[in-house]
């Protein structure tokens, strides 16, 4: 039994870690991000990036850090093992002829079985968030927020569910996916079942890219629905009409550099332990568990 819960407790730790390890440079890209995304895309990252300078220096970057690296830690806890368990589960359980006709079959539904089981945990945790990050400089904190909305706190803390689980599918099944065939074709490119440093930094790089630009318009309407100040009426559609109406196509990736920036971070990390762990526990058969 020890043998069995060991890959999965050395996933929750190395998860947690990767998670912690970071966040000080993740979290100041997704605060430009996010002030950009909230802004409707007005200002340009760099503009962004000097007026929370000016506000409030090194500090302004890192509004909401504490309950950011509290979020990190708990997600990135249980996500590792699913990680872990959920493609070899499903490479199982799927029927063959739907395994032959889609390789990637198991790492779609271990995204969107991820997405659906994090969705209730994090869209609390992404709604402080974003609410701390796009307040006013020395506004109300999370008491302020809890004291503002008594009687209904669990509807606030629920706003903006339905983008978060459309951003997370996006996220889970492009990432998943593309850290596969990226892989899959870096291997065969080398001809080894062992990617060295610098081809898997290359697949980090892939990854990164491919998320940015699929999840990045779901991101956009979950911070404009979580955002401090937003507006009460406004649902998931309309924000998205409205954004198209007023922006283009472009206001749905507003601070698309600071994210993609940040992905970059995540992917760099990630996509290493991910291989790390796939090999030690799958049979030396990486990302195509």
């Amino acid at each position: 039994m020890t043998q069995e819960v060991r890959p999965y407790l050395e996933a929750s730790y190395l998860g947690a870690i990767r998670g912690l390890l970071g966040l000080p440079i993740e979290h100041p890209f997704d605060a430009i991000k996010t002030k950009c995304q909230a802004e409707g895309g007005l200002r340009s990252v760099r503009t962004v990036t000097k007026s929370m300078w000016a506000e409030a220096g090194v500090r302004g970057f890192y509004t909401g850090a504490i309950p950011n690296a509290t979020r990190v830690a708990i997600k990135q806890m249980y996500r590792w093992p699913m990680m872990l368990a959920f493609p070899s589960w499903y490479g199982k359980h799927l029927p063959q002829p739907v395994i032959e006709t889609f390789p990637s079959a198991a790492k779609v539904a271990t995204g969107l079985s991820i997405a659906t089981l994090e969705v209730g945990v994090l869209t609390p945790l992404e709604r402080i968030k974003v609410f701390l990050m796009t307040r006013p400089l020395n506004g109300p904190g999370i008491r302020g927020f809890l004291s503002a909305n008594r009687g209904h706190v669990g509807k606030e803390l629920s706003r903006g569910l339905n983008a978060l689980f459309l951003k997370q599918m996006m996220s889970w099944v492009t990432f998943l996916v593309t850290d596969e065939k990226a892989k899959t074709q870096e291997k065969k490119r080398l001809g080894t079942n062992v990617l060295p440093f610098p081809s898997l930094m290359k697949v980090s790089a892939i990854v990164g890219g491919v998320n940015t630009a699929a999840n990045m318009p779901f991101d956009t309407v979950k911070t404009h629905l979580t955002k401090a100040n937003r507006m009460n009426h406004e649902k998931l559609m309309q924000i998205l009409r409205r954004s198209i109406q007023l922006y283009g196509i472009k206001g749905l990736y507003a601070g698309w550099q600071a994210r993609l920036i940040q992905y970059m971070v995540q992917a760099s990390i990630t996509v290493p332990l991910l291989d790390h762990l796939e090999t030690r526990y799958s049979g030396g058969d990486g990302a195509s568990t």
